[in-house]
């Protein structure tokens, strides 16, 4: 839902599906932006073609291992100081 938005918009759009899952609403987004899902996601679910693979919080589910193997990419996962996750690709895996 919020990969034609600009930064400003993809926020409110995300603050306001925030606010619904606090105030007990089930709240499901499709993200292909691993930096907003791990922003945003309470919880996360990690498909490789078609199938689970992971979920989970995204600190347990975003991880470069997981990464790496469902996405063919070389990635660092940080936490910020505030405590949230950061995606971060560095490029491709080597085969």
């Amino acid at each position: 839902p919020t990969s034609a938005l600009d930064l400003a918009r993809q926020f409110q759009l995300l603050s306001e599906a925030r606010k619904l899952a606090r105030e007990g609403r089930i709240v499901i987004a499709v993200l292909h932006d691993l930096a907003l899902a791990a922003q945003w996601a309470d919880r996360v679910v990690l498909l490789e073609g078609g199938a689970l693979s992971a979920s989970g919080a995204p600190g347990e589910v975003l991880t470069p291992r997981s990464l790496s193997e469902v996405y063919g990419i070389d990635a660092r996962v940080e936490r910020c100081s505030e405590g949230r996750v950061m995606v971060m690709v560095d490029g491709l895996s080597k085969p």
